[in-house]
């Protein structure tokens, strides 16, 4: 697979064929007061998130707009702990949030729209 990098702005993107590849929080990763890293971004269906963090500080994991909104995880969920975790984004909007106690309510969660 072929992977080409171009800056956008102040920032990099990796694109995989007709996919990117977006480092949530750019050079800061998957960190405090992410939460408006995504804004303006033209995310599509199939670009890939990759959530990079130091692996035991944080994880990801995948919600609904209303757990996204009470900061809350719910049971029998996939987590991701690696600290270099790839999502692939489904069409519409995605959330993620940190489920280690206390990140989200400290801004570690994103609302992605992909079209």
């Amino acid at each position: 697979m072929m992977f080409a990098q171009r800056k956008e702005g102040n920032r990099f993107c990796t694109a995989a064929g007709n996919s990117r590849i977006w480092p949530v929080g750019d050079s800061a990763g998957w960190s405090f007061g992410v939460m408006g890293w995504p804004n303006y971004k033209p995310f599509k269906t199939g670009d890939v998130l990759l959530f990079h963090y130091k692996r035991g500080t944080h994880n990801v994991v995948q919600v609904s707009i209303v757990e996204y909104t009470l900061c809350k995880v719910p049971g029998n969920v996939s987590v991701w702990s690696s600290g270099d975790d790839h999502i692939t984004l489904a069409r519409g909007v995605s959330f993620f949030i940190s489920g280690i106690a206390g990140d989200c309510d400290k801004g570690m969660g994103i609302a992605v729209t992909a079209r």
